[in-house]
């Protein structure tokens, strides 16, 4: 559904600088948290396209994704919030107006001027770390099955080749708790 997709004006909260894409993460106007990623300059639309398309894949697959959105963002469209920090060379410091202009001088724009971002809505819920793909969850009493054996698993290494999804490491995953009528539950 489209209920979720980001509205402007957007403020960020925080940003990195490292790995292959740098980040941010940013409320919107209806204060929803999504974290930003881009592509970079030199291949655009290929890392936001290729998340957006495959997170919806897994999704009808049945299996649990963030709502993945692709975002043209205009430069006044984004602010700073006063308390945001950015990590860079392993420090962390207050972000200022400059380093949110450096990370979008490295995202490729579109004719109309627009920054092409993939906007993901953070998930619902406690985080609790990384899903593990074998063993069960000490701290969660309705994992009982070894996830190596389980079906859902076996099936999720079928489509994860099918779709040349290489990057299902655990670190790109995240368990959370979330509470229905009472009853917390991985």
């Amino acid at each position: 559904g489209n209920e979720n997709r980001p509205v402007a004006p957007f403020v960020v909260s925080g940003a990195k600088t490292q790995g292959i894409t740098p980040g941010f993460s940013m409320r919107d106007a209806r204060g929803g948290l999504y974290f930003v990623k881009t592509d970079p300059l030199s291949n655009p639309e290929m890392g936001t396209a290729a998340d957006v398309i495959g997170s919806k894949f897994f999704y009808a697959l049945g299996y649990n994704t963030p709502e993945n959105y692709i975002l043209n963002l205009q430069r006044g469209d984004i602010t700073i919030a006063e308390n945001a920090r950015i990590e860079s060379a392993g420090r962390e410091r207050h972000m200022n107006a400059k380093d949110l202009q450096l990370i979008l001088d490295n995202v490729p724009r579109r004719k109309d001027g627009t920054y092409r971002l993939l906007a993901s809505l953070a998930l619902k819920g406690e985080p609790i770390g990384p899903f593990r793909y074998e063993g069960t969850r000490a701290d969660d009493p309705n994992d009982t099955v070894p996830h190596d054996v389980r079906r859902d698993l076996r099936g999720l290494y079928v489509f994860s080749a099918w779709l040349n999804h290489t990057d299902s490491k655990a670190g790109n995953t995240l368990d959370v708790v979330v509470e229905e009528k009472g009853v917390r539950f991985v």
